[in-house]
């Protein structure tokens, strides 16, 4: 005669739905969130990283009437949201769980209700490029200029940014500005670069340092052409013939290059130097050669 327990018995008359809690629980949990991120007026940059830096999501916005609420689906977690390049930056660590969002750290920088991350504590920034009219834009907000978000007409512009996150001011292609809103949204330059400054009237207007320079290519015009990388309209024309004045930014680089006829251009690198100290330079062309000349008199001291 075989004898049952009544421990095994318990196992055999357990329900089957009781005895598939546990497993259901875990695929609850291991579930993606849907969490939603309030912008506000923020229209920058932004990236969700994972505990181990790794980048789980991001977007960029760089208008004024839409991306103001994303919903992303992510795990259960913890995260960091990041708005800058630097890794000396502030950012939001925040906590997702089935049932709310906690922000950790960073909570001056958003708050949290339910399950969405609502940023706040923005400062606005007022640039103006005093009169250049090439490109120039902030870290990382990739495809922002092709978008018109910022602006190339020489005036000034209004973007709202963190304070304690460290920006850079990337004007053409190869100068950089890198910059903090501080205490009493009083404007930081970290490097002095001296392609900007801080009006002194005006603690969170960042002005551009502009230098008027006459462009003369020899030989004269309609057998020389030329164009200088990263100008817009009305300055960026296909190519130039002959001499004109640009206002460009002091401490900076600008590549000068001949119209590609089938094969790579040649080109050459011309320096506006720093707080008007910008020197006479020739650039040797294929077909050229540009001579670049400062006028001291659009470039004085402030």
């Amino acid at each position: 005669m075989r004898y049952v327990t009544l421990g095994a018995l318990a196992c055999v008359l357990m329900p089957p739905a009781m005895a598939a809690v546990p497993g259901r629980a875990a695929a609850e949990i291991a579930k993606p969130l849907k969490m939603a991120l309030d912008l506000g007026s923020y229209r920058g940059y932004w990236r969700i990283d994972g505990v181990n830096g790794s980048e789980m999501t991001h977007d960029e916005c760089f208008t004024q009437r839409v991306c103001r609420e994303t919903i992303k689906s992510l795990p259960a977690g913890d995260y960091a949201l990041v708005l800058s390049s630097q890794p000396q930056s502030a950012q939001v660590r925040f906590k997702l769980t089935p049932g709310a969002l906690i922000v950790t750290s960073g909570a001056g920088l958003a708050s949290a209700d339910g399950l969405t991350l609502r940023l706040k504590g923005l400062r606005q920034v007022v640039f103006d490029t005093n009169g250049y009219r090439g490109a120039w834009s902030l870290d990382l907000w990739k495809g922002a200029e092709a978008t018109g978000f910022f602006k190339r007409d020489g005036g000034e512009q209004t973007v709202e940014l963190f304070p304690d996150t460290t920006y850079t001011i990337n004007i053409g292609p190869m100068a950089a500005e890198r910059f903090q809103i501080g205490r009493d949204d009083r404007i930081i330059l970290i490097d002095d670069m001296g392609l900007a400054r801080v009006v002194p009237d005006a603690a969170n207007h960042i002005e551009f340092q502009t230098i008027d320079v006459a462009v003369y290519p020899m030989p004269l015009p309609d057998t020389a052409q030329w164009l200088i990388e990263g100008l817009a309209p009305p300055d960026g024309q296909a190519a130039f013939a002959g001499p004109r004045i640009m206002r460009l930014v002091q401490g900076a680089k600008y590549r000068v290059s001949e119209p590609a006829a089938g094969s790579e251009a040649s080109s050459a690198v011309g320096a506006t130097g720093k707080a008007c100290n910008m020197i006479p330079q020739v650039l040797k062309l294929d077909r050229s050669t540009v001579h670049v000349l400062p006028i001291a008199a659009s470039c004085a001291p402030q």
